[in-house]
This record gives C-alpha cells, sequence and structure tokens, in this order.
C-alpha cells in the first residue's frame, strides 16, 4: 500500500510519512525526538553550534539552550526544525 498520512497532537510536529514506510514508527513526532535529532546533528554534522543555529534559524543562544534542555522551542519552530532535520535525513 502506498500513499501518505499526516499525523499530529497537541504539543506535537505533524510528521508526514509514506504508509509503507516500515523503518519509521507511525504518528506524531514529539518535541524531545526533535530536539534529539538536533543533538545528533550537532555532534554528527561538524558544523558548530553557531553554525547549525544559522541553518535553524535561531540564535547560538537559543541553540544552547534547548540543547541544554533548559527550555523547548514553540510548536511552530520545533515544526520548522524537524522539516529542516527531514530534508536533510536526520528524522
Amino acid at each position: 500500500m502506498s500513499g501518505s498520512r499526516r499525523t499530529a497532537d497537541r504539543g506535537q510536529v505533524a510528521r508526514t510519512e509514506k504508509v509503507s514506510n516500515k523503518n519509521r514508527k507511525e504518528g506524531p513526532l514529539k518535541a524531545q525526538e526533535v530536539l534529539d535529532a538536533v543533538k545528533r546533528y550537532v555532534s554528527e554534522s561538524g558544523d558548530n553550534e553557531r553554525q547549525t543555529a544559522i541553518k535553524l534559524g535561531v540564535s547560538h543562544v537559543t541553540l544552547y539552550r534547548w540543547l541544554a534542555d533548559k527550555v523547548q522551542p514553540h510548536k511552530r519552530r520545533l515544526a520548522q526544525v524537524a522539516g529542516l532535520l527531514r530534508r536533510i535525513g536526520y528524522i
């Protein structure tokens, strides 16, 4: 079966995925999953936190706070970050 579906719940980012894709779990992408992907990107990409922050469209202070689990991004920003990470293969 092919096609896609889009799901979301309060406090979560909508995830569009292929129905036939068995490697990803189904359902909404949680904020912590996005932040974990950001942390993985920072450690694996070779970019420093400032370069990553620029790519994500946030200040390096904001990125630091996210990475230190001091604050969570607003839903709109979380969706933007998830979109970028999805395009580059981290989600």
